[in-house]
């Protein structure tokens, strides 16, 4: 039988004697709060088999791996290929390409989409492209849009799953997250607006003149992470495809031989970070995953049987939008993978305890940039005003059917 062990959810009173004055946490595991030496040696008899079966990591040691599990859903074989990927790109979405009007009155960068293709052919997906690095840039911002709060909330279960499920007795290892000296209370999933600006953001014209909206920044989802103290952090694996670029290299988490060595995109919004981007995120509501009773009844009570259905429905009532077959088995598949890594690496082999205190990051920049020529935004202007026309013409047509 297996149980969620949950961690504080604050530093509010002695263990022993029920003071609320000069708390202190158990320096070893930071599980139990006492206000003095005294009551910590009374204690210690019933406390000591937990506390020494506890290790503690930094959120800021461990992001990077998270980042790197969050990279290779992305990019597994069985999640569906993006459409502008399958047809070829027929204008020039450079990096400095202004936004532009679409019918719905919201700008975006377009993307405009032509004969269908065979993925994986750069230089035929977008002939024009100025030179490789910017073709690539570009398609991998495309590779890793979409399936935000399956990614996200796939981790959330895992780390509960793996981190704070253990079976009922003493002699089972935990490890536990903190952020610097402050154990994490709690855990979830946080939902609202990311800042981002127009010029980041993409709208895509399908052959037969649709226009498919790229990622919305104003439906963004991200993980926090809450310390006893109160403070929040954000590890956000969903921003690389608004041009956020930050970056992580796999090669101290990942053996060369299991994984190539790859730039995987995370932004650890930290202390120092948040003080640095104030109004990044705004943020409507967030849902506890480590104090979920649902996702605890799923985890534990649900060994031989098909723990699906609940974590579907915790999904459903985080989904601003009805979230259909494809992405119910992305986060299966994303759950179970995330999980397997987690207890590989941060439980059965401690390799945890090798990873560098300091994470080797970088920002992937604008490999140059080209402006749009005259009669570039001309044509695409045009193209632009004739699905904004088939737009009010379409809703116009609505409205009669609905008198």
């Amino acid at each position: 039988m297996h149980e969620v062990i949950l961690p504080l959810q604050k530093i509010d009173k002695c263990a022993v004697c029920a003071s609320k004055k000069t708390l202190r946490l158990c320096s070893a595991c930071a599980e139990r709060i006492y206000c003095s030496p005294e009551c910590q040696t009374k204690d210690w008899k019933s406390h000591k088999a937990n506390c020494k079966n506890t290790s503690r990591i930094d959120l800021g040691l461990v992001y990077p791996f998270f980042a790197i599990c969050a990279d290779g859903n992305h990019l597994r074989p069985e999640v569906p290929i993006h459409p502008a990927l399958q047809h070829q790109v027929t204008n020039s979405p450079v990096p400095d390409a202004h936004p532009m009007r679409l019918p719905d009155g919201s700008s975006a960068k377009i993307v405009k989409l032509g004969k269908p293709i065979s993925p994986g052919n750069d230089s035929e997906w977008w002939p024009t492209a100025p030179t490789p690095m910017i073709r690539g840039k570009l398609c991998r911002r495309i590779l890793r849009e979409g399936y935000n709060l399956q990614i996200h909330f796939a981790l959330a279960l895992a780390l509960v799953s793996e981190l704070y499920t253990t079976p009922n007795d003493t002699a089972t290892k935990r490890l536990r997250l903190r952020y610097r000296s402050s154990p994490i209370a709690d855990f979830g999933m946080a939902w609202g607006s990311a800042r981002v600006t127009t010029q980041d953001t993409f709208a895509y014209v399908l052959p037969d003149g649709t226009i498919r909206r790229g990622q919305d920044p104003n439906d963004h989802y991200w993980p926090y992470f809450t310390t006893a103290g109160g403070e929040d952090i954000a590890v956000d694996f969903g921003m690389f495809t608004f041009n956020m670029c930050m970056c992580v290299q796999s090669a101290p988490y990942v053996p060369a031989p299991e994984r190539p060595n790859l730039a995987c995109p995370v932004f650890f919004r930290d202390r120092q970070v948040q003080m640095e981007t104030p109004g990044m995120y705004k943020e409507r509501k967030r849902w506890s995953i480590l104090r979920n009773e649902t996702v605890h009844k799923a985890l534990c009570e649900n060994d031989t049987g098909d723990l699906s259905k609940p974590l579907w429905d915790v999904m459903d009532t985080i989904s601003s939008t009805p979230c259909g077959k494809v992405e119910r088995d992305l986060l299966m598949m994303w759950f179970l993978d995330d999980k397997e890594l987690l207890s590989h690496n941060m439980l059965k082999s401690e390799a945890w305890t090798m990873w560098p205190e300091s994470p080797p990051l970088a920002i992937e920049t604008h490999p140059g940039e080209t402006n749009y020529s005259a009669e570039e935004e001309e044509r695409l202007e045009k193209s632009i005003e004739e699905c904004r026309k088939a737009y009010y013409r379409n809703k116009r047509k609505a409205k009669k059917v609905g008198k």
